[in-house]
């Protein structure tokens, strides 16, 4: 049994005062992932249907949006485009016809979606697409049972405030999970009283998108007003504050310093003029160094005198999660002691 698991339950009881702790941050930062983490249920059959419709509402996204940027399907797919675009928009499924399963399969080989795959900051796609599309096959077949890794990759939008009770070593916990929409983010401050810790997330990859709400505003700049706008709330004075840098598995993996300086000039400047690089980053990662500077910049939306921990993770990663020397289990450590 993995660490967590034996220090998690959501059936034990606990005579001491429950700890409350806020998952905090903008929309898709992976709040929803870390709560998931803490513990599922064993009726992963539940997930079926909602892991479905995020690999079809995928697939579709991908061909409504090659015609806008210029990118043809391969025309001897045509009928697998007619079959997904045929697919209501609302439907619900719990196991994938083949004729469906086999239209993805086909439609995910195709030059023309990888294209339009790999040009993801220009419209809203979903960051485990290519996961979905790469399991296919094990999706579709008879007998699937959603793992804990499907799980973990299902995107479910949170309305409003999702309250969840779970002990963690004898010390029962309240964990709420938020909406990081800007409309839904009024409804945090109900949560504000009685908050010993706040989980505050960013999705790394969020320097390359634009908000689904406002396309007008970059992701990463709305997640720095977030945070220094959280961070300085007198309501959350008190609180105990980690700061999860997100998805690092998808930020080392799409990461071009060419894009990335776009967005932030001074970048390049200030790694010029560091010199702890030369001993920080012998290997050469510009990842791991672009990963630096954003940690300073939203350190510095910070009070000198308050004690923030930073951790990177990938949320949807079990073993990087639940290993007690890795980022995730340390910071829920961490996190509760200092509150006792």
């Amino acid at each position: 049994m993995s660490p967590i698991t034996t220090q998690f339950t959501s059936e034990s009881e606990s005579t001491q005062v429950p700890v409350k702790i806020l998952l905090l941050g903008s929309g898709q930062s992976g709040k929803s992932t870390i709560l998931k983490q803490f513990g599922i249920s064993d009726a992963h059959d539940e997930f079926k249907c909602g892991i479905f419709s995020n690999t079809v509402d995928a697939m579709r996204t991908i061909l409504e949006m090659m015609p806008q940027l210029d990118i043809t399907a391969d025309p001897r797919n045509e009928e697998y485009c007619a079959i997904i675009y045929d697919i209501p928009a609302t439907v619900e499924i719990d196991c994938f016809p083949r004729e469906i399963s086999h239209a993805i399969k086909m439609l995910s080989q195709d030059p023309g979606v990888w294209e339009a795959i790999s040009r993801f900051s220009e419209f809203q796609l979903l960051d485990s697409a290519e996961y979905f599309f790469d399991s296919i096959e094990r999706l579709a077949a008879e007998n699937y049972i959603p793992t804990m890794e499907d799980i973990l990759h299902l995107r479910v939008k949170t309305t409003g405030v999702y309250r969840k009770e779970l002990e963690f070593d004898g010390q029962a916990l309240i964990i709420c999970d938020t909406s990081g929409e800007r409309c839904e983010r009024k409804k945090w401050v109900h949560c504000f009283p009685g908050t010993a810790a706040v989980f505050f997330l960013v999705a790394l990859n969020d320097y390359q998108k634009v908000l689904e709400e406002d396309e007008s505003m970059n992701r990463m700049n709305d997640n720095f007003e977030l945070w220094s706008t959280v961070i300085n709330t007198e309501q959350l004075k008190s609180a105990k504050f980690i700061l999860l840098f997100n998805k690092l598995d998808l930020f080392i993996r799409d990461f071009r310093v060419e894009i990335f300086s776009a967005f932030f000039p001074d970048y390049i400047s200030w790694k010029t003029s560091t010199e702890l690089f030369t001993e920080l980053f012998t290997d050469g990662n510009e990842a791991l160094k672009a990963l630096a500077f954003l940690r300073l910049k939203f350190l510095s939306k910070v009070d000198s005198e308050r004690e923030v921990h930073t951790y990177e993770v990938s949320a949807t990663d079990t073993d990087q999660f639940r290993g007690k020397h890795l980022p995730g289990y340390r910071a829920t450590i961490y996190t509760v002691q200092q509150i006792f």
